[in-house]
């Protein structure tokens, strides 16, 4: 396939109740092409997966949201995107730090503090994906977590301050680099990238399943269909989807 040029438009408001809720309520009004985004510095009720929630501070967090075709992807490789999506972010922060890493599924660490988190959401049409809205929350120059447990941001880590909007315009960059890379065919290249740059990879440790059974293993591989795979002591591997392991 050949590679694809983003049109970098973006919906900018005041303030937005959640920038992924206004781009998917807006699909039919407006012709949206690739590339475009919808951003805010004031997001009042940003959402996570499973109807989790995200909070930002206001000209504070960065929060915005991306629109892709990514009509190449089969429905059972919907995990790619999302690799791709964080190894961007990624290599971005690590420009910052290279302490910078991933956690399955969808969040962005340094050390045990989580600074952001990918919500990415599918328009499917007649078994085959037709659009994907990408929502990025990065911490940016908060510096007052007392209402959060283990969060941190750019300006606590660095003790910089940085313009959110360049942030921004730099993971989009890098997002339109390495999705022409899953375009072209380098899932296996960017998946190498993930598996570097995930949290707890390789390391002994304990988890919890849903039914409250404590586990001892390590994580081994993130299958293609988004799978966390463990591996215990004896050998034995095991896979688990959202919400059907917890990190302790």
């Amino acid at each position: 396939m050949n590679k694809i040029e983003f049109e970098k438009k973006i919906y900018e408001f005041e303030k937005l109740k959640s920038t992924n809720d206004w781009m998917i309520e807006n699909l039919k009004k407006i012709n949206f092409n690739e590339g475009n985004i919808v951003f805010t510095l004031n997001q009042s009720d940003g959402r996570g997966m499973r109807n989790s929630k995200w909070f930002s501070e206001k000209n504070k967090s960065l929060t915005f949201s991306l629109l892709l075709k990514p009509n190449f992807l089969k429905l059972d490789y919907l995990f790619d995107l999302s690799i791709c999506v964080s190894i961007s972010i990624i290599e971005v922060l690590h420009k910052i730090n290279n302490n910078f890493k991933l956690k399955w599924p969808n969040d962005i660490y340094f050390d045990k503090y989580k600074v952001g988190g990918i919500l990415i959401e599918n328009q499917i049409n007649k078994n085959k994906l037709e659009k994907s809205i990408v929502g990025i929350g990065l911490n940016i120059n908060n510096s007052n977590f007392t209402f959060l447990e283990n969060s941190s941001s750019l300006f606590l880590i660095s003790k910089k301050k940085y313009k959110i909007k360049d942030i921004m315009l730099c993971i989009l960059e890098k997002i339109e680099e390495r999705y022409n890379d899953l375009i072209c065919g380098g899932y296996e290249k960017l998946k190498k990238k993930y598996l570097k740059n995930l949290l707890y990879f390789n390391v002994f440790r304990d988890y919890i399943e849903k039914d409250g059974n404590k586990v001892n293993g390590k994580i081994c591989n993130v299958d293609r269909h988004g799978f966390l795979i463990i591996e215990f002591e004896n050998g034995h591997k095991k896979k688990y989807f959202h919400k059907e392991i917890k990190f302790i």
